[in-house]
């Protein structure tokens, strides 16, 4: 055989060393793959990623008005509106009875909605304001009426959204580990209970439920539900890891 077959041949056999190494590595090391992450850690990236697709933030602003005399569907005009980014969409205006306002609509840098006040007395409104509101509100268009209106200073609010849950909890199980950017070889499950005693399940996602022989890691913590209507109740999220 010549110089150059036998170069052939060491080729061959150097090849397939390292392919038997790279074999044996994957043999060796496999295991530990499937165990990179910590369960502190699968815990942490579970909590963000589940707040980052199921919380949201709500703005609230006070909207001061007075009235010089009474009338039935008064239509009173509040400008400002156009720094702020809203839309008719995704606003939510109570009244000082934490009722709703229904006739409302946005023209320009003008809230203009109805009501029905006395005369003489400084009323305080809430206008909501969320990306993830999807409110439909009846046109405004009612008596005109001396008034005098003043939009205050917003608050920011940020809690759990029933909304962007549904959302969320819709996705089959890959797409929701995907949407919490959770590892897709490791499972979890997440439930919302009412209040802080766990007595009442609201929500919850639990696809994949952990074995007897499976490692277990859990988080809660105490928050809050902000509806669409600007209303807050207490909850308690409880997230299992494995």
């Amino acid at each position: 055989m010549n110089k150059k077959g036998l170069s052939h041949v060491d080729w061959v056999i150097s090849f397939g060393i390292f392919v038997i190494f790279v074999l044996l590595l994957f043999i060796w090391f496999g295991p530990s793959l499937t165990t990179e992450f910590s369960d502190e850690y699968l815990g942490e990236i579970a909590v963000e990623g589940f707040k980052d697709a199921s919380y949201h933030e709500v703005y609230n602003y006070p909207i001061f008005f007075e009235v010089a005399n009474e009338v039935h569907d008064c239509e009173i005009n509040v400008k400002g509106m156009s720094g702020l980014g809203i839309n008719i969409e995704n606003i939510f205006l109570i009244d000082n009875n934490d009722s709703e306002v229904s006739n409302v609509t946005i023209h320009n840098d003008n809230l203009i909605f109805l009501t029905s006040v006395n005369p003489g007395s400084v009323y305080e409104y809430n206008m909501y304001v969320s990306d993830y509101f999807n409110n439909t509100h009846p046109s405004a268009n009612g008596s005109s009426v001396e008034y005098n209106a003043t939009l205050g200073v917003g608050e920011r609010l940020y809690g759990f959204s029933e909304k962007r849950f549904n959302d969320l909890s819709s996705l089959d199980y890959s797409d929701f580990k995907a949407e919490l950017k959770y590892p897709l070889n490791r499972d979890a499950s997440v439930y919302v209970y009412d209040s802080v005693d766990f007595s009442t399940l609201l929500f919850n996602y639990n696809v994949s439920e952990p074995t007897a022989d499976d490692n277990v890691y859990v988080v809660s913590w105490s928050d809050v539900l902000i509806n669409e209507s600007g209303g807050i109740e207490q909850i308690t999220v409880l997230i299992k890891t494995w």
